[in-house]
């Protein structure tokens, strides 16, 4: 079931301390537009498109205009759509189903469902997706949990299954387009993955392994910024650690210490800014990196009120940088679209 509200403008404060400075960029009140979709759990843009897809906890994804914010149409997938990639080259759309432990394709020229992917049953659900829209090669991490933690590659022409690799705890996937490189992050390390051959080229581990405060198994997640060739590997929820990583000296570039991380992380190239989902149970909102110093530069803090007493984060980021927007899925209140900076100049500290 798929609920419809109408449109509610909302108001974010941003945080004015020594560490989370006004975002100039933003004007004094950044405005979030909560468009009529329910709870989520995954969102990407299409830029090509100028489309938002979002998948929420019944098993749809949503299509958006990404000016309007208003839904186009609502397609069936698998249970729980938990990631969501886009081709934006072929106009095809990727998403991988947590319950179902598949992949649905869409095709954007319709916005209908075109075929379904089984993943390896052998190991646990999904955990993310991302793509190399040049080779056009498709990439699901499913979680390690009980099972082995597998890398499985999808043709994203035929919808076929071209390989399958266990990567030991690993918690996400991301892809660099220009270099045809495979980031693959686990609480120890990052493997760089040759994405012609399949093969590990690289390892590269961290100074201080990633742990939460309970000694569970800290999850990272990681993003690419192609146009500088770096890395940001998040230490995920519960931790509070970042590693800048320069992808062409292949070693850590700085160690950066953000609190109260999520489990969610997105790349602004444009603007150089990096994104992180971070809260607690008192409140969620965004913290900003700015890519040009590696140094805290900002943050968005979304109203307490619009959170649950479980403290929930951001569990998705996608950002359209030629609308400076950044959406946010959040498996509570539900997805938003966020003004942002312009550039790194539009920070004033």
């Amino acid at each position: 079931m798929t609920f419809r509200r109408s449109i509610l403008a909302l108001f974010v404060t941003v945080v004015a301390t020594a560490t989370f400075p006004f975002l100039a960029g933003c004007g004094s009140t950044p405005t979030i537009v909560q468009p009529p979709v329910g709870p989520a759990y995954a969102v990407a843009f299409n830029p090509t498109t100028n489309l938002v897809y979002t998948g929420d906890i019944s098993g749809n994804v949503s299509v958006l205009n990404g000016t309007t914010n208003t839904v186009l149409s609502t397609i069936r997938v698998g249970g729980t759509p938990y990631g969501i990639a886009v081709n934006p080259k072929t106009n095809t759309i990727f998403v991988a189903n947590f319950i179902s432990n598949s992949v649905s394709t869409i095709d954007g020229s319709t916005q209908t469902l075109t075929a379904t992917v089984p993943l390896y049953s052998g190991s646990n659900n999904p955990l993310e997706i991302t793509l190399n829209a040049v080779t056009n090669k498709v990439y699901v991490l499913q979680s390690p949990g009980s099972g082995p933690g597998v890398l499985s590659v999808i043709d994203g022409s035929t919808h076929q299954i071209t390989a399958e690799q266990v990567m030991a705890g690993a918690s996400s996937v991301a892809v660099n387009t220009t270099t045809n490189e495979v980031y693959v992050a686990n609480a120890q390390e990052l493997e760089i993955i040759n994405g012609t051959t399949g093969v590990v080229s690289t390892t590269i581990t961290y100074p201080t392994p990633f742990t939460t405060p309970t000694l569970a198994p800290a999850l990272p997640v990681i993003a690419v910024n192609e146009t500088t060739d770096t890395i940001y590997v998040s230490g995920g929820i519960g931790t509070d650690t970042v590693y800048v990583i320069s992808g062409q000296q292949g070693q850590i570039a700085a160690t950066l210490s953000v609190p109260q991380l999520g489990g969610s992380i997105a790349v602004d190239p444009a603007a150089n800014l990096v994104y992180l989902a971070s809260g607690n149970a008192t409140g969620y909102g965004v913290s900003i990196i700015n890519g040009s110093t590696n140094t805290l530069a900002g943050a968005i803090a979304f109203a307490v009120s619009a959170v649950n007493a479980g403290g929930d984060t951001a569990a998705s980021l996608a950002v359209n940088a030629a609308a400076h927007l950044l959406y946010v899925a959040e498996s509570s209140v539900g997805f938003q679209a966020v003004a942002t900076p312009q550039s790194t100049t539009s920070i004033v500290n």
